[in-house]
């Protein structure tokens, strides 16, 4: 069957995406927790019938794990490209999920790639590859903030971070109409208990003297 997503737009987010998809343009969508960075990727995606891979990022992510590794199979020595360099070869989109988490000296793998022009790389073990037509890299952080709240993620350096066009998105929606939109079949009073353990729970996350970390009140988790 098909696969249907619900995606409210209130700031024109998909006008800018689309753009720079056109114009081939490394992409990165910054924004809080259950802003949607995602979901826009993937209704992209099936507006443009591009089919897309998802890299989630952390501290172990290093260039193996970008650009690929050699592995035994049967016997016989192999390399395996890694996601990126397999987007690049199909002419797949690959979302580089919460970049920020992967210690720079390791996205310095790709640079080459993320470059405007031909975003050709050189591998050891198996050559120049140059990265075809319909091929879309994108990434996606959560904005720091001084609480904290994304506790191992960071900065991305100048370097990285110039090769490519920002969007920044937010929560534009409040919780009661993210639940509407989200859980159709749910009953009005369902959803205004929910709503009520959202807003108790995001006081105690303001509150300084409790200690109740702002991932309790994640939209995603709610729906």
């Amino acid at each position: 069957g098909k696969t249907y997503y619900s995606y409210i737009d209130t700031k024109e987010v998909m006008h800018d995406l689309a753009g720079w998809i056109l114009f081939k343009t490394p992409i990165r969508l910054v924004g809080p927790m259950s802003a949607g960075k995602n979901l826009a990727l993937k209704v992209a995606a099936a507006i443009f019938r591009r089919p897309m891979l998802r890299l989630s990022c952390n501290g172990f992510t290093d260039d193996t794990v970008l650009l690929g590794n050699t592995t035994l199979k049967e016997g016989v020595v192999e390399f395996e490209p890694g996601l990126p360099i397999l987007a690049a070869q199909k002419g797949y989109w690959i979302v580089l999920d919460e970049i920020n988490a992967t210690p720079a000296d390791s996205l310095i793998a790709l640079h080459a790639l993320l470059e405007n022009e031909d975003g050709t790389i050189n591998i050891k073990e198996i050559g120049k590859v140059v990265p075809a037509e319909d091929f879309r890299i994108f990434a996606t952080m959560n904005a720091n903030d001084d609480n904290n709240l994304y506790a191992g993620t960071k900065d991305m350096n100048a370097a990285l971070e110039s090769r490519f066009t920002t969007i920044y998105m937010d929560n534009e929606l409040s919780i009661k109409e993210i639940l509407k939109n989200k859980c159709v079949s749910a009953s009005d009073a369902d959803i205004n208990k929910v709503v009520s353990v959202y807003n108790s729970l995001a006081v105690l996350t303001k509150d300084p003297t409790k200690d109740f970390p702002e991932s309790f009140i994640a939209v995603r988790a709610y729906v």
